[in-house]
């Protein structure tokens, strides 16, 4: 949600260009950007991340909880972001787990559980998430989004720098 929106602006490269040859196909790269691609590959070294994350502009503390509110189309949307003390270890670095629960008309929509972990360079990492999607009477209707770092090719990434620019 929020997250693929952040991670989306962080980066220091143009994001890839692509041209469609008719309205049905998928994008194609073009020559110049598939020259210039680089394969993410990030080598990850648990001894390399410290038990907590208190980047400046990233904190975790367990017990915080955020909730943020807004009135849509659907209805009104509360998302309610709770750190938790619940530790997982995803490719040997123990990650703090967040609990993110949205909620339309007060009836819970998804509920979401992600894995940030912070590195000694003061930059957080996000390390997957494991994710539900709810129908009204509280059934899971999809898990589409989760992911963790490690399994069927993902890879962790940076979703805040220790010194942003």
């Amino acid at each position: 949600m929020l997250l693929a929106a952040i991670a989306a602006g962080c980066g220091t490269h143009p994001a890839p260009t692509a041209i469609r040859t008719s309205a049905s196909d998928a994008p194609v790269l073009t020559a110049a950007v598939a020259a210039t691609a680089q394969v993410y590959d990030p080598v990850i070294r648990p001894e390399d991340f410290v038990d907590s994350v208190d980047n400046p502009f990233f904190p975790l503390v367990p017990g915080t909880t955020l909730r943020y509110r807004q009135a849509t189309e659907d209805g009104t949307e509360t998302d309610d972001v709770t750190v938790t003390k619940r530790r997982e270890i995803i490719l040997g670095v123990r990650t703090t787990v967040v609990h993110d629960q949205a909620y339309l008309d007060g009836v819970l929509a998804e509920d979401t559980f992600d894995f940030y972990a912070q590195h000694r360079d003061g930059s957080v990492w996000y390390f997957g998430e494991d994710t539900k999607t709810l129908d009204p009477q509280g059934h899971v209707i999809s898990t589409l989004g989760s992911w963790e770092a490690g399994v069927d090719g993902a890879k962790p990434g940076i979703i805040m720098l220790a010194h942003p620019a």
